[in-house]
C-alpha cells in the first residue's frame, strides 16, 4: 500500500466551529434557501387566498359593524280605506325641528289604500331610536294624529308621542319606528 499523506486543507477553505453548527441545524431543521421561500410562498397564498374564499362575509362584516344604521319613520297603511297621519309641530321648534319640510307647522301623510301609494318614509339621519332621540324628537311635536275610517288617535302630549314611538320601534338595531294603520 501506497503511504497516504495527510493533506491540508487551505486555511481559506476550513469551515469554523459556528459554520458547523449551524450547518448540523440546517440538516436537523431541514431549512434550505428553496424551502424558506417555499413556506414563505405557501404563508403568503394562505393570507391572500383563503379571505378571497370569504370576501363578500368579510366585507358584510365589516359594513355591518362599521356604518349606523338610518333613523327612520316608516308609515303603513293596511286598511281598505284611505288613512291619514299626521304630526304637528311646535311654532318655536319648526324651523329647528328635523320635521321642518316646509314652511307649515303641519305635516299631512294621505296614506291610500293601494301600493305603493300606502307607504311613506322620513329619514332622521344615523343612529338608532333611542329613548333620548325619541325624547327630542317628541319634544319638537305639538301633536300626533292618525286617521282612518274606522279609528282616530290622538297624541296630545310630548309624554304620549315619545311612549307610542318607543313602543313601535322595530329592527334589530332599533333604527326604524313602523306605524301601522291596520
Amino acid at each position: 500500500m501506497k503511504d497516504r499523506k495527510k493533506t491540508q486543507i487551505p486555511v481559506q477553505n476550513r469551515k469554523s466551529k459556528e459554520q458547523l453548527n449551524c450547518m448540523k441545524w440546517k440538516r436537523k431543521f431541514k431549512i434550505t434557501k428553496f424551502s424558506f421561500f417555499l413556506q414563505l410562498q405557501r404563508v403568503i397564498l394562505w393570507l391572500i387566498l383563503i379571505p378571497m374564499k370569504y370576501f363578500t362575509l368579510i366585507i358584510s362584516i365589516f359594513f355591518l359593524l362599521s356604518c349606523d344604521p338610518s333613523r327612520r319613520i316608516n308609515m303603513l297603511n293596511k286598511t281598505n280605506h284611505d288613512a291619514e297621519i299626521i304630526f304637528k309641530l311646535k311654532e318655536d321648534s319648526a324651523k329647528t325641528s328635523p320635521f321642518f319640510i316646509s314652511n307649515s307647522t303641519k305635516i299631512n301623510f294621505n296614506l291610500k289604500n293601494e301600493k305603493p301609494q300606502n307607504f311613506a318614509s322620513m329619514s332622521f339621519g344615523l343612529g338608532k331610536w333611542t329613548k333620548a332621540s325619541i325624547k327630542n324628537i317628541a319634544d319638537d311635536l305639538e301633536s300626533l294624529e292618525i286617521k282612518h275610517t274606522k279609528d282616530s288617535m290622538l297624541f296630545n302630549s310630548e309624554d304620549q308621542i315619545a311612549q307610542y314611538l318607543f313602543a313601535k320601534r322595530k329592527g334589530t338595531f332599533k333604527s326604524r319606528i313602523d306605524i301601522t294603520v291596520q
